[in-house]
């Protein structure tokens, strides 16, 4: 298991945390309010934003 597997496991429900930062786009995952999803967000310099994938959270 990665580094990255380890802190998406160790989410609790509305927890998020940065995966990556490049010329002003932030990358992230969340864990939805019911711990059921797993949205991962670009936020962008504007403050806008897109969820670009979402996945059924499973611990592994």
């Amino acid at each position: 298991m990665t580094n990255l597997d380890s802190k998406i496991n160790g989410l609790l429900a509305g927890q998020s945390f940065i995966i990556s930062t490049f010329k002003n786009i932030t990358c992230s995952v969340e864990r939805t309010g019911d711990g059921k999803t797993l949205r991962f967000v670009r936020t962008f310099e504007n403050g806008s934003f897109e969820v670009y994938e979402t996945t059924d959270f499973y611990f592994v």
